[in-house]
């Protein structure tokens, strides 16, 4: 099954797509700090987003995160 990378998971967006996507891939959730649903990831540090990348080694990378 694909891995989709989302950033931003517990937004409205974020959040929905998640549950749209769920049953047809493999999705690792992301948000700023973590939360029940998802692992936290700071976008703006290149380091913290290189390690997720390395990690989950997406097909996907959806970004839903505002700011």
């Amino acid at each position: 099954m694909k891995r989709i990378l989302i950033t931003g998971a517990s937004g409205m967006l974020g959040s929905e797509l998640c549950l749209a996507l769920q049953n047809n891939f493999d999705i690792y959730a992301y948000e700023k700090l973590s939360t029940d649903n998802a692992k936290g990831l700071d976008i703006t540090n290149i380091d913290e987003v290189n390690s997720a990348i390395a990690c989950v080694k997406p097909n996907i990378i959806i970004n839903c995160a505002a700011f």
